[in-house]
């Protein structure tokens, strides 16, 4: 098992562009297959909380900036 992932950095090392192309290609296809696996963690990183918005966050400053928010609206959802 050492030796694959010894194989593997190798690899990846000498080919940064095709390691950056893989990963990109990863995230699409996680981002098609699961894409909750995704958004739970990217609305999190924004501010939006099971409570709702967090204060000081990116989220909130949107709100702030929306001001009143209306009821079943898109950001109300979140």
């Amino acid at each position: 098992m050492a030796s694959l992932a010894r194989n593997a950095t190798a690899v990846l090392a000498k080919s940064p562009g095709a390691t950056a192309v893989a990963g990109v290609v990863a995230v699409g296809v996680v981002a098609v297959a699961a894409p909750l696996a995704l958004a739970g963690p990217a609305l999190a990183a924004v501010g939006f909380t099971a409570e709702g918005v967090a204060a000081g966050s990116i989220a909130a400053a949107i709100q702030a900036g929306i001001g009143n928010v209306a009821a079943g609206s898109v950001f109300a959802i979140f």
